[in-house]
């Protein structure tokens, strides 16, 4: 009678910590919405200094690796793949199951008990913990690849940038001064102290100069949107 009383006291605490815990959890659906990812991706700005301050390429640096899609990725598969190494090396919890069973007897309620001790020992654990350990290095190696990657391409990107512009530079310089000797032979050739094909030839050159020019603005414009 006694054993009886204290597992029906015993059984009752474990249902009510189970509503309990039951009523605690709260689980809300946060589907993602594909079509919100666009509208963000544009909106996305470098505002984290005035309008006039120059970016140093640590500071592009931090933004890329802090915006990038991939690096974000890779950064969560790690930290999930080391969280999993640490959790691999909790030993698994005894069990204790309780049995309850009736009959036709005198006594018609036969109540029963068992416990289970799981062996975490020997090659089982070490294979274990070796596999979650390796599933976390090469989280980390993919991590530390696409950072790797993330500044490689700015790196070239600034590169381009900076190349863009000098030759943009010199384009323009170029197009200037071909410019000036175009319009003074013309106004040789209209007070007859030059022949005409000399005009054709500087015109020629001019035109060679503008698509300099436009060459070197859609590489500048290239750049910027790799850099970006």
């Amino acid at each position: 009678m006694i054993f009886a009383a204290r597992f029906a006291v015993a059984t009752r605490a474990m249902i009510g910590v189970s509503l309990l815990l039951t009523g605690c959890a709260h689980y809300v659906a946060a589907p993602v919405r594909l079509e919100s990812y666009p509208a963000a991706l544009q909106t996305r700005r470098l505002d984290e200094k005035p309008n006039d301050a120059v970016w140093t390429g640590a500071d592009l640096l931090a933004a890329s690796l802090t915006r990038n899609a991939a690096v974000a990725e890779a950064a969560a598969r790690c930290r999930t793949a080391v969280a999993a190494a640490r959790a691999t090396r909790v030993a698994p919890g005894m069990t204790l199951t309780l049995t309850a069973e009736y009959s036709r007897d005198p006594k018609p309620w036969l109540y029963g008990a068992g416990g289970d001790i799981p062996l975490d020992i020997g090659g089982r654990r070490g294979e274990r913990l070796n596999a979650a350990d390796l599933a976390a290095v090469q989280a980390l190696h993919d991590y530390g690849e696409a950072v790797w990657a993330v500044r490689s391409a700015l790196t070239r990107a600034r590169a381009d940038r900076v190349s863009a512009d000098d030759e943009l530079r010199l384009a323009r310089r170029l197009e200037a001064v071909r410019q000036v000797r175009a319009e003074r032979l013309d106004r040789r050739v209209a007070a007859g102290e030059d022949d005409r094909p000399a005009v054709l030839a500087a015109r020629a050159e001019l035109a060679l100069a503008h698509r300099r020019v436009a060459d070197a603005v859609a590489r500048r414009a290239q750049a910027d949107a790799a850099l970006a």
